[in-house]
C-alpha cells in the first residue's frame, strides 16, 4: 500500500472539485490543487468530502497504507518514501478551499459551516478541533466536529 492508494480510498478528488468559489479564493490559499470551473456544490458535498480525508487520517488507515506523519501532523509521508508527502492543511480542505480568507489578525472564514460550528475558524491559535490535530496529531476532534456539522446541514 502507499500514498497513492490512500489517496484513492480517502482523497479521491482534489478539493476544489467540491467547492463554487475556488476560483476566487485560489490567492487566499497557497497550492490549491487543480483550480477548474467547478459546478454548484453544497456544504453537504464539502463536509462529506472532508470527512473522508480526516477519517483516513485514523492511525489504523494510515498503517494500512503505510503512511506515516513523522514530523507535523499534518504531513503525510509514506513510511518507506518520505519523498511521497501530502499535507492535510488548509490547500487539501473543501471547505478552505471555498471559504477562507486571510485577514491580518486570523483567518475569516465566514460562511463555513465548521467555523460556524466551533465559533471560529481552524486556525492553530484557536482552541478548536484542528489546533488538537496540530497539538496531539488525532483527527477524531475533527472527525466529531464536521459529523455534527453534517448533521446540521442536513437537517436544514
Amino acid at each position: 500500500m502507499s500514498l497513492k492508494t490512500w489517496k484513492r480510498e480517502f482523497y479521491p478528488e482534489p478539493a476544489s472539485q467540491h467547492t463554487t468559489d475556488t476560483a476566487d479564493n485560489v490567492d487566499n490559499v497557497d497550492n490549491v490543487d487543480n483550480v477548474d470551473n467547478v459546478d454548484n456544490v453544497d456544504n453537504v458535498d464539502m463536509l462529506e468530502h472532508a470527512l473522508k480525508k480526516w477519517r483516513g487520517l485514523i492511525p489504523a488507515n494510515l498503517e494500512r497504507h503505510g503512511l506515516v506523519s513523522r514530523s507535523i501532523p499534518q504531513l503525510l509521508e509514506e513510511r518507506d518514501n518520505p519523498r511521497e508527502s501530502f499535507s492535510v492543511g488548509a490547500t487539501r480542505c473543501s471547505l478552505c478551499a471555498r471559504y477562507y480568507k486571510d485577514s491580518e489578525d486570523q483567518p475569516d472564514c465566514e460562511g463555513c459551516p465548521l467555523n460556524a460550528y466551533q465559533d471560529g475558524p481552524c486556525c492553530y491559535c484557536s482552541p478548536n478541533p484542528y489546533a488538537e490535530f496540530m497539538q496531539r496529531g488525532d483527527p477524531q476532534p475533527m472527525i466529531n466536529a464536521l459529523t455534527e456539522c453534517l448533521k446540521i446541514e442536513m437537517e436544514k
